[in-house]
């Protein structure tokens, strides 16, 4: 419950409306930083967390220090601020690298994809691409799709669906594609756009929807050119799209 004495301490503390109007400010500061497209997706991630945590500080600033008198000796201390900084830096912090991942894992059959072929292809791949070499999982599902996720470890996963509806190098095709997609750090700013889209009234502003259908058509350029045709990603793509189809009617 709000306390009497708190309120009016707050609202007629200076400092404390400059912190809170200062958080505001650089919330709307890194709204506008994470429009730039000439930032890599590493940057704009960690915008996007700052931004949230920027617009929703100035509200935990104010309840925390109206129930203060109960937590803390006194409204005006300092203390409580460091406390809201290291819990809500924290939470930001598990949230992005630690649940996500682990969303990512638990949807997956936990099963690895244990064909030495791909693995090595993968692997090579990954060495040319510059980056780690993800691990492989099977996702129990008949839909044939894949996604990568790229935060503590790469990982790639894939259905059982895709791997019986794909020829090999098709396959190969789609895993170049989730490849890009690790080196340039998507699927985490995927994921923080989404989180941004949850908690910022100012993401209906931000069209990053655009950015990720160029991230899609820049990974299928990567795929044609380490393949040297589009004639794989294109019948991968027209084979999903069939299914998608056929599964409709």
């Amino acid at each position: 419950m709000i306390c009497n004495e708190c309120a009016p301490l707050f609202f007629g503390d200076p400092v404390k409306i400059v912190i809170a109007v200062s958080s505001l400010a650089v919330a709307l500061l890194t709204f506008l930083l994470i429009l730039k497209r000439d930032l890599s997706y590493g940057v704009r991630v960690f915008l996007i967390y700052l931004h949230v945590f920027s617009l929703v500080f100035p509200f935990v600033f104010y309840l925390f220090f109206s129930g203060c008198s109960t937590l803390f000796s006194g409204c005006s201390k300092i203390v409580p601020v460091i406390y809201m900084l290291l819990i809500t830096g924290v939470i930001s912090a598990i949230i992005g690298s630690v649940c996500a991942p682990i969303v990512f894992m638990w949807r997956s059959s936990r099963c690895r994809l244990n064909d030495r072929g791909i693995s090595r292809f993968v692997c090579r791949e990954s060495g040319v691409a510059g980056i780690r070499p993800p691990s492989l999982f099977i996702v129990d599902s008949a839909s044939p799709f894949a996604f990568s996720f790229s935060n503590i470890r790469p990982v790639i996963f894939v259905s059982v669906g895709l791997l019986d509806l794909l020829g090999r190098k098709e396959l190969e095709a789609v895993l170049l594609h989730e490849i890009m997609h690790i080196r340039n750090g998507a699927s985490i700013f995927r994921f923080s756009a989404f989180f941004m889209r949850v908690f910022s009234p100012l993401s209906m502003f931000a069209s990053l929807g655009r950015e990720l259908d160029e991230e899609e058509l820049g990974a299928d350029r990567y795929a044609c050119l380490r393949q040297g045709t589009s004639r794989f990603v294109e019948s991968a793509k027209r084979k999903i799209d069939l299914f998608f189809y056929w599964r409709k009617i």
